[in-house]
């Protein structure tokens, strides 16, 4: 094993052109200069050339030199304490993607105590894996940053952690893997990005010379595109690749797919000495780090053939809509664009892609209740059972929710209702405590349940009984909690009715605008199918909370703002009801087309809401609504949206905002990830070039080898950095003629269409590229004796 360690070593320094260095591996290396910037360990050489080259490029292109990194901790890579660094030592501390150990830890020595992060996200796994016993352990796991785009490990970008994630960990590490450049912009993903960015210029501070970043770079954190979902709404926005200029369409999540293949050397790794174990994954990184770059021809190929018609395409929907938008809505235009723009100089603006709340959510409620009852916990009032009566209202509504989707939802339908059952049964355990007199009138009306059909089986709920029968069944206090809980309801449901009738509308008004095939209109009203579910869900539970807050409150004047719901209330601002003798006309001039009875009724379904489906209307999208006809009204439901919400004569201002924003937002991400490609093809056929030319000059003069020993590994020295010279510039050659085709494709596209205004932007040369997707590299692999 020692051995192997060894061959690893000397393999490695070889690879990075040491042996071809006169004194050999076995020569001392200082890691940084006395100026203090940071050099290759192993090459020698400065790190900053290329670098600093990039700054002075064009700073309206400068982005594209910019850096898009990705953070994230491993807790699989334990390492037990087997050994001591004094009797097991790395044999190249700091030389590959770990971090030198002696700084790295004489750093961590002054946060000893430091306490773990405040994580806003709901992942289980990050909570037990920072709180997770540590005992016999020398890591609990490591850390690295890799590059996003191509998913490759940094160089001293990968260091253990003792406990968990923390500060002094994550900002030594990162710091560690930049510090070797000096770029103006640099974009770092990190599944809580949101908590670490706090501070971390401050603690910068604290760390050595070497680390700290200058006044003026643009550091941007962000949080990879999958692990978004899971925070704070707040987060969303800010946080988000979609919404963050200059990215592409890097999603940051590269770095699971490193862990993957990397954890399968976590169980024998957890068993090694420290340097052992350092050694072995330093040598597994340079190996992915490796095979990554010879498949670099397909993957950036793959990449690109994706990334154009999408560019394309997106800049098409945003030019259409913006087409449609500039004939009404021009001054709000030019405002929406000022707003964006705005926000993405300062993200202290307020936000164009954030709706406008509600003035009653259910979220507020029970969060006002909770504060309640803390209060009275406080003052030495307890519960009476496990939970508290909000939680026990709350529990009773979701259990309610959950019947009615059971009842729409016929798919897993016994899956469902074996759930339900299960919640009733531990709901039932907590009434008994806040509903002491319903065992009683269970027993004077005989009412068995029937448990084979749970989403039908009555909750008995204060507001199911009458007025007379509460006091002898209820707490006091219980009904008060339900009207406000219900009261909330109603008005969330609202909001999410007015939610999904705007989908509606735009998911109408792009089907007539842009589909013209049977295909797609079949996939069309499989969405439209999907939001007439979301909607009736919607209905039933607004009509249940309205029900309950009648038998609750009784008549009042509540019920302006809560009106009954029916059937022909329920559309959109720019949608009107059909009369039958509309529906009949209609029927009739198509029977005299020639159209089957089946596609005439096919049709009228597809103008809005399923026609002939509980007696409801059939909708028609109206624009003239829109634009303000003023013989027709609309529903009530729209009467109490904010101000914010509407324009003129009732259009969603937000939300078209908001969709606006959002279609530009897309637009831009493909043409940058577009120019991206584009320049990452270049710069690796040039960091090719390069390398032929560092292996050439690494053929040093005969005269510097002066002892016998070493003249007689001349010949095979120079031999060696030949060969690689020759991969080099075949490797460059291979690639650049791979790629010719489609970065001539990429290059008309970004100059003569993503550039244009107009609808016709598709309007281009085909181009016909063949791709072998399924790339095999194993003969390449053996061939190129190159990491």
């Amino acid at each position: 094993m020692l051995t192997v360690r060894e061959w690893r070593h000397i393999r490695m320094a070889k690879r990075a052109g040491r042996g071809n260095d006169p004194g050999h591996v076995l020569t001392p290396i200082s890691i940084y200069h006395q100026d203090g910037k940071k050099r290759h360990p192993i090459l020698g050489t400065t790190a900053t050339t290329a670098d600093e080259t990039m700054c002075f490029a064009d700073f309206s292109i400068r982005w594209l030199y910019g850096l898009l990194l990705q953070e994230d901790t491993n807790f699989k890579q334990k390492n037990r304490l087997r050994s001591t660094d004094g009797r097991d030592p790395a044999l190249g501390p700091g030389w590959a993607t770990f971090v030198a150990e002696e700084p790295y830890f004489n750093h961590l020595t002054n946060y000893v105590d430091q306490e773990e992060i405040n994580h806003c996200v709901g992942f289980a796994a990050l909570w037990s894996a920072n709180t997770r016993r540590s005992k016999g352990l020398r890591a609990t796991g490591v850390r690295s940053v890799s590059c996003a785009r191509s998913d490759m490990f940094r160089p001293n970008g990968v260091g253990d952690l003792q406990k968990g994630e923390r500060y002094a960990n994550m900002d030594y590490i990162f710091l560690s893997s930049i510090a070797a450049g000096s770029l103006l912009l640099i974009t770092i993903t990190y599944d809580i990005a949101c908590q670490w960015f706090r501070n971390f210029f401050s603690r910068m501070q604290q760390l050595p010379a070497h680390l700290r970043l200058s006044t003026g770079i643009d550091l941007r954190f962000r949080i990879p595109k999958f692990h978004l979902e899971a925070h704070k709404e707040t987060c969303h926005a800010p946080f988000s690749l979609n919404y963050t200029k200059w990215v592409g369409c890097t999603d940051g999540e590269g770095v699971e797919h490193m862990w993957s293949w990397l954890n399968k050397v976590a169980h024998s790794a957890s068993m090694m000495g420290p340097g052992g174990r350092q050694d072995t994954l330093d040598d597994f990184c340079n190996f992915w780090n490796w095979r990554k770059t010879v498949n670099l021809k397909s993957a950036l190929l793959e990449k690109m053939t994706l990334a154009i018609p999408q560019a394309l395409v997106h800049h098409q929907a945003f030019t259409a809509f913006t087409s449609g938008l500039r004939e009404h809505h021009s001054a709000d235009l030019l405002e929406w664009e000022k707003q964006v723009q705005a926000w993405e100089l300062d993200q202290a603006n307020p936000c164009p892609f954030d709706l406008p709340r509600e003035d009653i959510r259910m979220s507020d409620v029970k969060k006002a209740m909770a504060e309640e009852e803390h209060r009275a916990v406080e003052r030495g009032r307890s519960a009476a059972g496990d939970m508290s009566p909000s939680a026990f209202l709350i529990s009773g509504l979701d259990i309610e929710e959950a019947q009615d989707l059971t009842t729409v939802e016929a798919t897993q339908l016994q899956t469902s209702r074996t759930s339900l059952l299960k919640r009733i049964a531990k709901f039932r355990n907590a009434q008994t405590s806040y509903m002491p007199g319903l065992s009683d009138y269970l027993k004077q009306t005989s009412n068995e349940e029937d448990t084979t059909t749970p989403e039908s089986m009555p909750l008995f709920l204060p507001s199911f009984f009458a007025e007379d029968q509460r006091a002898t069944i209820c707490e006091p206090n219980l009904c008060d909690l339900e009207d406000r809980l219900r009261f909330a309801q109603a008005s969330e449901a609202l909001s999410k009715l007015r939610h999904q009738l705007r989908t509606r509308s735009f998911a109408h008004s792009y089907k007539t605008r842009n589909i013209n095939s049977q295909g797609a209109y079949t996939r069309s009203r499989l969405l439209q199918n999907q939001i007439e579910v979301r909607i009736k869900a919607i209905r039933i539970i607004y009509n249940i909370a309205r029900e309950a807050l009648l038998s609750l409150r009784g008549p009042g004047d509540w019920e302006n703002v809560l009106q009954p719901l029916r059937p022909e209330d329920i559309r959109g601002i720019s949608e009107r009801t059909l009369t039958a003798e509309e529906q009949e006309e209609y029927r009739q001039t198509r029977a005299l087309a020639g159209m089957s009875s089946e596609a005439i009724q096919n049709e009228l379904n597809g103008l809005g809401l399923t026609s002939g489906q509980e007696n409801i209307p059939t909708v028609a999208f109206n624009r003239s609504l829109a634009l303000g006809e003023g013989r027709r009204t609309l529903s009530w439901i729209w009467y109490t949206v904010t101000d914010e919400e509407l324009l003129g004569a009732g259009e969603v201002h937000a939300c078209l905002r908001v969709e606006w924003v959002k279609a530009r937002a897309h637009a831009e991400r493909w043409r940058e990830e577009v120019l991206l490609l584009e320049e990452e093809m270049c710069r690796a056929i040039a960091y090719c070039r390069w390398r032929a030319s560092y292996w050439r000059n690494a053929e040093t003069p005969k005269e510097s080898w002066t002892t016998e020993e070493e003249l007689v590994l001349y010949e095979g020295v120079r031999a060696y950095a030949r060969r690689q010279a020759d991969y080099e510039c075949r490797r460059a050659l291979q690639w650049e003629d791979a790629w010719r085709s489609i970065r001539e494709r990429a290059e008309f596209v970004l100059t003569s269409q993503l550039s244009q205004t107009g609808p016709n932007i598709l309007a281009a040369p085909a181009l016909v590229v063949e791709l072998d997707l399924d790339y095999d590299d194993s003969m390449e692999m053996e061939e190129i004796d190159e990491p």
